[in-house]
């Protein structure tokens, strides 16, 4: 309570907030202002505070008051508002650290900043509002008009709003790192022309549309003290000119005058860098040719005398290089042209234009590497032809900014041999490396980077000049000081990257069990060792320093003998590694997790401490129980660890973890296992597969035989898990998972049989089970044109390239008497929920089956694919697709129906098989022996043509081959890529 004064007996207060109350409440800060901003009362005394001091004695929080760029010193900016010539705001350019606030500003408020709502806001109190384009921005209250609104300033653009306090919000202190964006300017040499304070509309007017929302060169030249207003002059900028400036511009149109003292040719901008002077003067008198790299600053006729170099050459000085940043893929791989190398892509530009303006499309076969001019955009530039696609269509490289764009052949011309080349430059961020454990960068730092960098200028400084591309970099960008800031750095205190540790020198605090060092508590912090790197580079069989070799903080599990036993298994990784535990382990691991709880009371006091790979720890749980564990990686504030009783990996906050090894006696209890006589589709296991494996195995206990024991004390055991006398690496080849290992004999499942010799003699009744219906009979199909005839056929479905589902396209004789199939169709599904469901579910039954649209199609039975709901796979015999569905999903077919042959006809195409070496990772998960490339190419080389076909035979099984219009085999270029063998 704050007492004002005396009314009388009474007191004059105020009830506040107090001063140390910390917590983020509701509480409004003053009572008494609460009320009138409610206005639910109003002032009626002197005494109401002023916006110089808050009512509960604390001053607002204010933003950082904007940097000022250097005087007489060209710079950069946009005019982000405009009152007057006199009264204006400008954002300095090319500062990464606005743009990173602005993404982390709307990715928070934008999910609603709940919980950070003002309800009672006071005068120059800092916060967060909402504009009109729904953008958050930080904004400050400069006035309470009523109504529940307020009026803001938005501290970056320098406008004002008057918004509802619902619009509002209360702003995080980490928003108050960066200072204030707009700085508050004034044209320094013009004055308005007939009054000394008011500007006119129209010099307003042509001040707006020269620099509203434009970039500008602008130059410092004094503070105003009074209200430290910017003093500045302002220069448009043109590539076709040169820099105009503004102030002149207003005194020739009369609408402004120089202020005293200035005069028209004073107000030009000094021409800085842009002097040409006298080369120096070498001392046997002759003066040395020029630089390339100066052609920007000569003549238009001295720059053609010089000779075109299509190639980039690297400057003999390899530190703070000036470049613009032109494409990124990742911190790993991004393109930078040479500022100095401007003039000459320009002439080759220029050159390019020249010559092939006027030119016209070529016929030419273009293939991969080729060198080409191409016109993009408008502007004829080098590339590199990368592939082609069906319909001319192709893949280019552009030399010069490193993206690829796709092109039509008609925008492609042959390019000279003395105009191939590049002027990008393919770089790397050195000393740096993905976070996360991966050894390839995450889209999160993909996107981040490039967001950032592409078009930006930067400063580069080369670590090794190699022919090896990317070339590893330091690369710098300015910050809102005017300070170079690396790139690298950046990306290590965002979390996205972790720098390369040095593996001659690392330190670390001790916590981990070394052969070569004292134990936990004998060791002190700081104590050097070489710990294992996620990363050796080539050349670190070659190091001279001392190699130390390191014991692990755990010792290796007790690996069981060959043969059959009941395992726990405890954990499925996502590679596919099954992680068990044998039954006496599992009492040695109940007796080891209460030691440990009884060990660690509590979250001991924490220091600083250096992580590395391979460190032991314990670690609380999401049960808030502790385990032992290993460190596998560092990101951040989170540790990624494994359990090593478990097998599982989590990421967890250092805050949960000690740096200490216990029960060190004690082996790992879980054993890591792989399945014996299978290889995983496409090498490795699937994220369907594992989510199988995890299903099946998983805190579950199996019956496995152990066949091989690893070469490795931590290797992984080969194993083979049964259930029911079925094995997982069967199950996993009939889910398509796998197939099995050439290499590996494994024997035939026999069929389990039953050993009580009794249950074998059974009185079964089945009397009143039968259906006396009739059954239904099979699907017949359409006659097949003769040996060696050509007819033409309809393509309804394609399963491999060499599977295929058709359907002749000649008419057949139609069934006398009867509709049509397709208006037989119709009319059952307007009936068709008078039709009983399925009851028989034999193989190739045949049946109404429902489609995605709703409606229901002929088909039939294949097998039942799921328990837990009942899953039947069916074959749409009209089409040749297949579907699983439920039950309810499936009818009994009218006998009418079955009169009509089937619309789809299994073929086996012959003439092709299966590559014996195909380098394509994605595979069909069905057929993996097929490439999912080949798929794709075998529907664009079907697609939009008309097709005939010729039966070779129909034993076992039709087989046939198909032509094009040319009567030309349509799946030759399967072969002439290396996607498809000849038979």
């Amino acid at each position: 309570m704050k007492v004002f004064g005396e009314d009388g007996d009474t007191l004059l207060v105020d009830l506040k907030k107090s001063p140390r109350d910390k917590m983020a409440t509701d509480m409004p800060v003053s009572l008494r202002d609460h009320l009138v901003f409610l206005e639910l009362a109003r002032f009626y005394s002197p005494i109401s505070w002023t916006p110089k001091t808050l009512p509960c004695g604390r001053k607002p929080l204010p933003y950082c008051s904007p940097l000022y760029p250097e005087l007489l010193v060209d710079f950069n900016a946009v005019v982000c508002h405009i009152n007057s010539p006199s009264d204006f705001y400008i954002q300095v350019v090319n500062k990464m650290e606005t743009l990173i606030l602005m993404s982390k500003l709307q990715d928070f408020y934008s999910q609603g900043g709940h919980g950070l709502e003002i309800n009672s806001p006071y005068l120059d109190q800092a916060c967060v509002a909402l504009f009109e384009d729904k953008v958050w921005y930080r904004a400050q209250i400069i006035g309470l008009p009523g109504s529940r609104t307020v009026e803001v300033r938005f501290v970056d653009f320098g406008n004002h709003m008057t918004l509802s306090v619902n619009n509002v919000r209360k702003i995080k202190d980490e928003f108050f790192a960066l200072p204030a964006m707009a700085i508050q300017c004034s044209l320094v040499d013009v004055k308005p022309l007939r009054s000394a304070d008011t500007w006119c509309e129209e010099s307003i007017k042509k001040f707006s549309e020269m620099t509203g929302e434009k970039l500008v060169t602008a130059m410092a030249t004094g503070v105003a003290t009074r209200k430290n207003i910017l003093l500045v002059k302002l220069f448009e900028t043109s590539e076709t000119s040169d820099k105009t400036n503004i102030s002149e511009v207003l005194v020739k149109e009369k609408l402004a005058r120089f202020r005293k003292g200035m005069r028209l040719e004073t107000c030009e901008l000094p021409a800085t860098g842009k002097e040409v002077w006298d080369p120096p003067i070498e001392e046997n008198g002759e003066i040395p040719e020029p630089d390339p790299t100066t052609m920007g600053f000569l003549a238009q006729g001295e720059q053609e005398n010089l000779p075109i170099n299509p190639d980039l050459e690297l400057p003999d000085s390899l530190k703070d290089i000036r470049v613009k940043v032109t494409h990124v893929k990742s911190p790993g791989s991004f393109f930078v042209q040479l500022l100095q190398t401007d003039g000459q892509l320009k002439r080759i530009h220029l050159k390019l234009k020249e010559e092939f303006s006027k030119s016209d499309p070529v016929l030419m076969d273009w293939k991969e590497n080729m060198h080409c001019a191409m016109l993009i955009n408008g502007v004829w530039e080098r590339g590199s032809i990368i592939t082609t696609f069906p319909g001319n269509i192709a893949e280019v490289k552009r030399c010069d900014f490193g993206n690829h764009v796709l092109l039509p052949f008609n925008n492609l011309r042959p390019l000279h041999q003395d105009l191939m080349g590049s002027l990008a430059l393919e770089c790397c961020l050195g000393d740096i490396r993905p976070a996360g454990g991966s050894s390839t960068w995450t889209a999160t730092a993909c996107d981040f980077i490039s967001f950032y960098l592409t078009g930006a200028m930067a400063i580069m400084t080369v670590k090794e000049n190699t022919s090896v591309r990317p070339v590893p970099v330091v690369l710098y960008c300015s910050n809102n000081a005017g300070q170079d800031v690396s790139v690298a750095d950046y990306l290590v205190g965002e979390g996205l990257a972790l720098k390369e540790r040095n593996l001659a020198k690392t330190k670390f605090e001790t916590g981990v069990q070394l052969e070569d060092i004292p134990t936990v508590e004998d060791c002190s912090y700081g104590e050097e060792s070489a710990p294992m790197p996620l990363y050796c580079p080539p050349a670190a069989a070659h190091r001279t320093f001392p190699k130390r070799e390191r014991s692990q903080p755990y010792s290796p599990p007790d690996l069981p003998h060959c043969g059959r036993m009941q395992v726990l298994v405890t954990h499925v990784g996502d590679d596919g590694v099954i992680h068990a535990m044998t039954s006496h382990a599992e009492q040695i691991f109940e007796t080891l997790k209460t030691d440990l709880q009884q060990h660690i009371k509590s979250l001991p006091r924490q220091r600083p401490y250096s992580w590395a790979l391979g460190h032991g720890c314990a670690v609380m749980g999401s049960d808030m129980l502790w385990y032992r564990a290993e460190v596998l990686e560092v990101m951040g504030g989170n540790v990624k660890v494994r359990y090593v009783d478990q097998g599982l990996i989590e990421n967890i906050p250092m805050c949960h973890i000690i740096p200490t090894v216990l029960y060190k006696e004690v082996p790992r209890l879980c054993i890591p296992c792989q399945l014996h006589g299978v290889i995983p589709v496409g090498t490795v296991w699937q994220t369907d597969a594992v989510a199988l494996l995890k299903e099946l195995l998983q805190c579950r206990s199996v019956d496995m035989q152990i066949m091989e024991l690893p070469s490795e004390p931590l290797g992984k055991v080969t194993v083979q898990i049964h259930f029911d006398g079925m094995t997982l690496s069967r199950i996993m080849e009939h889910h398509r998972h796998a197939s099995r290992d050439p290499s590996v004999s494994v024997p035939e499942e026999a069929l389990m049989t039953s050993s009580n010799k009794e249950l074998e003699n059974w009185d079964l009744n089945i009397m009143g089970l039968t259906d006396e219906r009739p059954l239904p009979g099979l699907f017949t199909y359409p006659p097949f044109p003769d040996t060696g005839e050509h007819f033409p056929v309809r393509i309804k479905h394609i399963r491999t390239p060499n599977e295929i589902v058709l359907c002749p396209a000649v008419e057949s004789a139609s069934v006398a008497d009867s509709e049509g199939l397709d208006a037989a169709l119709k009319r059952v599904n307007e009936e068709v929920h008078s039709l009983p469901l399925l009851t028989d579910f034999s193989s190739e039954a045949p049946c109404l089956a429902k489609y995605s649209d709703g409606k229901y199609y002929r088909a039939k039975l294949l097998k039942i694919e799921n328990f837990n709901p009942v899953k039947v796979l069916v074959r749409h015999v009209d089409y040749g697709s297949d579907d699983s569905l439920t039950t309810d999903c499936l009818r009994e077919i009218p006998v009418e129906l079955l009169q009509y042959p089937c619309q789809g006809i299994e073929v086996k195409v012959a003439g092709i098989r299966p590559p014996e070496v195909d380098d394509e990772e994605q595979r069909l998960s069905y057929k993996p022996e097929w490439s999912l490339k080949s798929i794709i190419e075998m529907m664009d080389l079907l697609h939009g043509k008309q097709l005939t076909a010729s039966v070779l035979s129909t034993e076992p099984e039709i087989t046939a081959h198909l032509y094009d219009e040319d009567e030309m085999l349509v799946l030759l270029p399967l072969v002439d890529k290396g996607l498809a063998d000849l038979m």
